[in-house]
């Protein structure tokens, strides 16, 4: 079984637009304790988190895989911008949500033609027919960092995230998105590692 997901890959340009964003939020005006309980991302595994497949065997892959490719083959390229900073806490969670980590940071995505809707349902659709069970609603955002610490209390967490939706970042431009990717999850020491499993370009690109 493979823990998979599929996901948008950011740029290499956007990803530094993002590392510079990220250093200078690690130079707010937060308490060493608290900014102790901040771990930050690494700006190379930034993403946009479509649809978590699950620990799957490789028969459902192979039907992911078909459905990815229907998805995409047909379907222009597209752009996106970034939005606001936002968080999120664990109290709060809805199933509208459900797939943004608890107390976690996070970068708004703006759709604002509606493009990456459009596509989500479609895949959605197919995923549904080749088993799967996406949540139906999408929620983009790309998570920059989480906080540490099973057992900090709720006040203490909603007070370290609500700085965060109060600083204004350099707006980052907006980018273009050429196709989606599935990914294995796999747990390396404290954090997560991504592996590269299989790419699907929208019409008229090459990944």
């Amino acid at each position: 079984r493979t823990r998979t997901f599929i996901a948008i890959d950011l740029p290499m340009a956007t990803k530094e637009e993002m590392a510079r964003a990220i250093e200078s939020l690690k130079k707010g005006a937060l308490s060493q304790a608290a900014t102790h309980r901040i771990v930050w991302e690494d700006p190379q595994k930034l993403h946009i988190t479509l649809v978590f497949l699950g620990r799957i065997l490789q028969e459902k892959m192979e039907r992911a895989t078909k459905a990815l490719h229907e998805a995409t083959r047909n379907f222009p390229g597209f752009t996106l911008s970034c939005g606001n900073l936002s968080y999120f806490l664990k109290e709060k969670r809805s199933p509208a949500f459900s797939k943004i980590p608890a107390s976690a940071i996070f970068l708004n995505i703006l759709d604002p033609e509606g493009t990456l809707r459009t596509f989500y349902k479609n895949l959605f659709k197919l995923l549904a027919e080749a088993g799967f069970y996406p949540p139906e609603r999408l929620s983009p955002h790309i998570t920059i960092a989480r906080l540490r610490g099973k057992h900090l209390r709720a006040n203490e967490r909603r007070g370290i995230l609500s700085y965060f939706a109060d600083v204004d970042i350099k707006p980052v431009k907006p980018f273009l998105v050429s196709g989606i990717n599935v990914y294995e999850s796999i747990p390396s020491g404290t954090s997560t590692r991504y592996h590269l499993l299989k790419s699907f370009p929208f019409r008229n690109y090459k990944i």
